[in-house]
């Protein structure tokens, strides 16, 4: 019911009371044969002229009462508008609200700060306009919102407008008219170019320090390889030097002529071998994700090390399980490598009557693979055992590599091979004698396994 509605009701109502009482004693003087008396009927004149006067003065108030009513309404309306707007101002993030003609009706203050435009520059302008570069994918994404009337969230966009280059992550949402129907489309969109800036310059720096590690393993490999050849060349320098003097003097007899060449020929074997696995780690092939079986990836990475091991009087007790992984196989090796360093150079300073000990264990457990690497080296000093795997952190002498080995070993382990690697002191057992060391814990995740 409309106000004039309203209104037309009260200046009824008194009129029909009157008229009600009128028909009812006409009713009640015809049907008793009654005489109409003169002044009841001049008295129900007046009445009617009164109350008609009462009536209007009624109708009037209402009237104003229903206008200040609206006007009331309206000023309410207007305000919750201004504070809506106001609040929307004072968002950190960008808004625009455009039509489906894909023209833009409004931005709030953000918007016009970020974007580097004035009001009566973007107001009743085409996206297409504004946003020449990214507007098609915009466009398609708002037809895709028309036709599901559903929202598209965090979407990745670059923005370029007056010489200026954005990221945002941006939302788009739907506004429905009474009918369900989309009607307009308001975005949102926040600015996250110093952001992925910032994310751009640490992949970077991760890049460089992995790279840098890397190097360092290398040298120190190539170091390793170098000592080896050169006690391999002097073994067949020494057979077939002494083979030759025995032969000019006459007494060579031909078993040790036998077993010198079976010396040389194993010595060129390893020679070969050696090279073979350095080979491989510098494979290409290693560098995708593939299939591969952890047992012979930590194989090939105790080949690399062996001289080493070998040098330092140094134990491997195995007990890996047959397990096949889909992973980087190369990133995988630089971490078995970067952990077994630390724990060669903590046993190299262990007094030559210790034994020196280095467990390896790879097993599934609960939908993930584990990994253990554990010394008895006495450990990592608990004070500082919570920051080894922060850059530069280094209780070594300082070299190429001080404090990047382990901070790239966790870079690897958390941002590549999407795992968690973890370290603490604790005691073991073998060969019914107690030991205390150092052990790190490498889990990779379900997906990382080949099951």
């Amino acid at each position: 019911m409309d106000e004039r509605s309203i209104l037309n009701f009260i200046k009824f109502i008194p009129f029909y009371y009157i008229f009600s009482f009128i028909m009812a004693y006409i009713g009640y003087c015809l049907y008793f044969n009654v005489e109409f008396k003169k002044d009841i009927i001049i008295i129900l004149f007046f009445l009617i002229i009164t109350l008609s006067i009462i009536t209007m003065y009624i109708s009037k108030i209402t009237k104003i009462k229903f206008q200040n009513f609206k006007l009331n309404l309206l000023n309410n309306e207007n305000n919750k508008l201004e504070n809506m707007k106001n609040i929307l101002d004072e968002l950190p993030i960008m808004i625009i609200y455009k039509d489906l003609n894909d023209f833009i009706l409004t931005v709030n203050k953000e918007a016009l700060t970020q974007l580097s435009i004035s009001l009566e520059n973007i107001i009743n302008k085409p996206a297409k306009e504004i946003f020449p570069i990214s507007f098609q994918k915009q466009y398609n994404d708002d037809l895709e919102i028309i036709k599901t009337k559903k929202g598209k969230f965090n979407l990745i966009e670059k923005l370029i407008i007056n010489n200026k280059v954005l990221m945002v992550k941006t939302s788009r949402v739907p506004i429905f008219d009474e009918y369900n129907n989309v009607k307009n489309i308001i975005i949102f969109m926040i600015d996250i170019t110093k952001k992925i800036k910032l994310e751009n310059e640490e992949i970077k720096k991760n890049k460089l320090l992995y790279q840098q590690s890397k190097m360092a393993s290398l040298g120190q490999i190539i170091g390793d390889i170098t000592h080896q050849w050169r006690q391999t060349l002097s073994i067949l320098s020494t057979a077939s030097t002494g083979i030759k003097l025995k032969k000019e003097m006459g007494i060579l007899e031909d078993s040790e002529l036998i077993s010198t060449m079976d010396l040389i020929n194993k010595s060129t074997q390893n020679l070969s071998n050696t090279i073979d696995d350095f080979r491989n780690f510098l494979n290409p092939s290693n560098s995708k994700t593939k299939k591969f079986n952890i047992k012979q990836t930590v194989e090939q990475t105790l080949k690399i090390l062996n001289v080493q091991f070998l040098s330092k009087n140094i134990r491997i007790i195995k007990n890996i399980d047959d397990i096949e992984i889909v992973s980087l196989e190369d990133q995988l090796i630089l971490v078995f490598i970067n952990i077994l360093n630390n724990a060669i150079d903590a046993l190299a300073n262990l007094d030559s009557s210790i034994k020196k000990l280095i467990l390896i264990n790879c097993y599934k457990k609960n939908n993930y693979l584990i990994i253990e690497i554990q010394d008895n080296a006495n450990g990592i000093d608990e004070s500082i055992i919570d920051e080894i795997f922060e850059l530069y952190f280094s209780t070594k002498t300082l070299t190429l590599d001080s404090g990047i080995g382990l901070y790239i070993t966790m870079m690897l382990i958390t941002n590549i091979l999407n795992g968690e690697i973890y370290a603490k002191n604790e005691k073991f057992t073998y060969e019914e004698t107690e030991y205390y060391g150092a052990k790190f814990t490498i889990m990779l995740q379900e997906k990382a396994l080949s099951l």
